[in-house]
């Protein structure tokens, strides 16, 4: 999991039964920590024996994802390490972003391992960069053919078990506005959608839009990603003239 670390002002006290210590972290690279790699990271630190207290302040952090791919930002935040328990949470900072995490990792692997997100006014370069390698046979498709504002609020929980070699995902995105391709010449317009995205399939709400030239008072459906097959329902409100010129 420790890729690289440099401290400074190391202090250790032997006093008591169990070692005190403290100090500076200069440099800190993570590794297999829900991204690939979380480098550059920044603070101080604390503890007894096997118990430590951490606190994160880095202005030029880098995320790198399963793709190799990286985001610059910068997090504060803090945590603690007790037995083989780590759980860290605070704040990265993404261009116009701020986006709350909690992160919690045994490193055994014994028990679940989790990870939360949740922000406001997040693109969809950062949505995507963030999605687990469970949906990397997805996620081109979903690259393509999802277009989404920059005013979106998401929540990501993604929990993975021991016992289990796929981790399972749950993403929710409350978007302005957004839009799904059908096909080259057809799409759904959506207006205040709400996406729900697992391993499998693709749920959304919209109260209203535009669906294949038609105008809609509500729709909803579902996408199985793996078939890339959609079942919509919508509700139209519709005037016979309209409706002829459709037809």
């Amino acid at each position: 999991k420790f890729k690289n670390l440099i401290l400074e002002n190391l202090f250790l006290s032997f006093n008591g039964k169990i070692p005190k210590y403290s100090g500076l972290i200069r440099d800190l690279d993570l590794k297999d920590l829900y991204f690939d790699e979380i480098l550059n990271l920044g603070g101080e630190f604390s503890g007894q024996g096997k118990n430590l207290k951490f606190k994160i302040n880095s202005k030029n952090s880098k995320l790198i994802n399963y793709k190799k791919d990286f985001a610059s930002v910068s997090i504060i935040g803090g945590g603690n390490f007790y037995d083989s328990d780590l759980n860290l949470s605070g704040i990265i900072k993404n261009k116009s972003s701020g986006i709350d995490f909690n992160l919690k990792i045994n490193l055994d692997s014994i028990k679940s391992s989790s990870i939360s997100i949740k922000g406001r006014d997040v693109k969809k370069d950062f949505i995507t960069f963030s999605l687990p390698s469970s949906l990397a046979e997805h996620g081109s498709y979903i690259n393509k053919n999802f277009i989404l504002g920059d005013q979106n609020s998401i929540y990501l929980n993604y929990l993975t078990n021991p016992n289990e070699i796929q981790g399972k995902l749950k993403l929710k995105v409350l978007a302005n506005d957004s839009k799904l391709k059908i096909n080259a010449n057809s799409s759904i317009n959506f207006s205040s959608s709400l996406l729900e995205l697992d391993e499998k399939d693709l749920y959304f709400y919209s109260p209203y839009g535009n669906a294949l030239d038609f105008s809609y008072d509500a729709a909803f459906g579902l996408l199985n990603l793996q078939s890339q097959k959609l079942r919509l329902f919508s509700i139209h409100d519709m005037e016979s003239l309209e409706l002829r010129n459709a037809i």
